[in-house]
């Protein structure tokens, strides 16, 4: 089935980072817009869609530098920020769903009921941030993990939903408890990270994974590769990169740095990346 590119979640840190990253090997000259797959989860969502529509995230990089000179002057930016109460109930959720959502219904029932019960800004608010998809076309090779908050169901989306594509990727990094749940083709989901931050195993049945990881792998989505015979090459940040993560993946203010830092790490290790890559 060819190659994919799987990226996991990490937050608006590792939004920034992952950025960074692709654009160093586009700028040598990598190309990822041939993948069969692309898949991404919450953060590797919201790049991996850039990916496959073949933006410039050399651009995206320049917005992540007015950011921070915004920043630093005290006004305010699009990088997704969460307040010490949220982050509170963000890392409660995710450790139980991490640990057994995708097995487990009970905690997949608890998952969706805080994020329909906790307050948040509105959803046409929310699907603001995502203006720059309005319109554009659902990539046949590209998929984004959500919860469906009704059923309480994993639900990887993809073009044969009949959705939007903005409102798709608003959805993968819905965080519950955070933003609110994104309507989708008539239904409503959140991020899929709150079950598993990386859904590797989604990609089983590829030759070839390029799979950009930035926290714990389930070991149950490792078998899956592993049982499957692909060849996988695993990207992790680089010491320089996580000294650049501040308090952690969720510091806002620690994006900018890590934006530059994933950009280092990208140009230097892209002669191993086109290796892999190109096959």
């Amino acid at each position: 089935m060819g190659k994919a590119l799987v990226l996991g979640g990490g937050g608006s840190v590792g939004t920034a980072w992952q950025t960074g990253l692709i654009a160093g090997w586009n700028r040598r000259g990598i190309v990822l817009t041939d993948a069969d797959l692309i898949l991404g989860t919450s953060a590797g969502a919201a790049v991996g869609v850039q990916v496959a529509l073949g933006h410039d995230l050399d651009r995206q990089l320049d917005r992540y530098r007015a950011a921070h000179r915004r920043h630093l002057a005290g006004g305010r930016t699009a990088v997704m920020e969460f307040d010490e109460e949220q982050a509170r109930r963000v890392d409660e959720l995710f450790a139980r769903g991490t640990a057994d959502g995708r097995r487990d219904p009970a905690v997949r029932r608890d998952i969706c009921r805080a994020a329909l019960e906790t307050p948040t800004i509105p959803e046409d608010d929310f699907l603001r941030t995502f203006k720059y998809l309005k319109g554009r076309p659902w990539p046949a090779n590209y998929v984004c993990t959500t919860v469906d908050v009704e059923t309480a169901e994993f639900a990887p989306l993809d073009h044969m939903l009949g959705g939007e594509l903005d409102r798709g990727v608003a959805a993968a990094v819905a965080v519950p408890g955070v933003y609110p749940p994104v309507t989708v083709a008539g239904r409503r989901y959140i991020d899929g990270g709150c079950l598993s931050t990386n859904h590797l195993d989604l990609a089983a049945g590829h030759e070839r994974i390029l799979f950009v990881q930035m926290t714990d792998v389930h070991p149950s989505e490792l078998a899956a590769i592993k049982d499957s015979g692909a060849d996988m090459l695993v990207v992790t940040p680089d010491a320089a990169s996580v000294a650049s993560f501040g308090s952690g993946l969720m510091d806002a203010g620690a994006a900018f740095g890590a934006a530059e830092r994933g950009l280092e790490q990208g140009l230097r290790d892209a002669e191993e990346i086109a290796a892999f890559w190109r096959g």
